[in-house]
């Protein structure tokens, strides 16, 4: 079976990575390591919607901890 190895750049990995998390559209810039900004966004997009869910959740609990002290 034959091995794949990859050494991911890590520079190139973090910009994809916070373009993700930030929501932003998926457009690689030219001059970055295309798979190590790919699988960086891919990581940061899934951290931004689970912080987001994590802040909705908080809000609503909350939400719900005001309306039963009223």
């Amino acid at each position: 079976m034959a091995q794949f190895r990859y050494r991911i750049n890590q520079t190139d990995w973090i910009a994809g990575y916070n373009t993700g998390e930030a929501g932003q559209p998926d457009k690689s810039p030219v001059n970055v390591d295309g798979l190590s900004w790919s699988s960086g966004y891919i990581e940061g997009k899934a951290a931004g919607r689970i912080n987001s869910n994590l802040e909705s959740a908080a809000t609503l609990a909350n939400e719900i901890n005001q309306e039963v002290k009223a």
